[in-house]
């Protein structure tokens, strides 16, 4: 799981899955995934941090510093259903829903914003919110396929 107090994110690539699915990072964190399973892995990003490197054992693991805003895609080269997403901010703002849908996103300053949800099969919501200083903003927001999902680019490792 990605600690928020932390620059580390961490990826179990577990049961030929990444866990967490879904995580949203600061620029500067470093992401350390690691192969619990018996067989071959590959951790591939495409998008904002392109990357690649085989976990071919279990318990090996590799990491590197997530250093350019924007979205990840992570897939496993050898196992196709095998995918996670990374969002990378220039500011700690962010959150992933929990399983109920719900999320908090802590000590925001006072002020307006553009409130921005990404879903992987729903796209991009964008709205205005207004903070307010030392109150609970609550906003609520439903996903719809009216947008369609932004790309992420799969371009060839350097």
């Amino acid at each position: 799981q990605c600690d928020w107090s932390s620059d580390v994110c961490s990826s179990d690539l577990i049961k030929c899955r990444f866990e967490p699915h879904a995580a949203a990072v600061t620029v500067g964190t470093t992401l350390v995934a690691t192969n619990s399973d018996r067989v071959l892995h590959t951790t591939h990003g495409y998008g904002a941090n392109t990357f690649n490197f085989a976990l071919p054992t279990q318990g090996a693991s590799g990491e590197l510093p997530l250093d350019a805003p924007g979205l990840v895609m992570v897939r496993c080269d050898k196992h196709g259903w095998m995918n996670a997403f990374i969002r990378i901010d220039r500011h700690p703002f962010h959150a992933v829903t929990d399983e109920q849908g719900y999320y908090r996103i802590a000590a925001v300053p006072a002020g307006q914003y553009q409130f921005e949800v990404w879903h992987e099969y729903f796209g991009v919501q964008r709205i205005r919110v207004t903070i307010e200083a030392d109150q609970t903003t609550r906003q609520d927001f439903t996903c719809t396929n009216d947008s369609p999902p932004e790309p992420v680019q799969q371009g060839v490792s350097p």
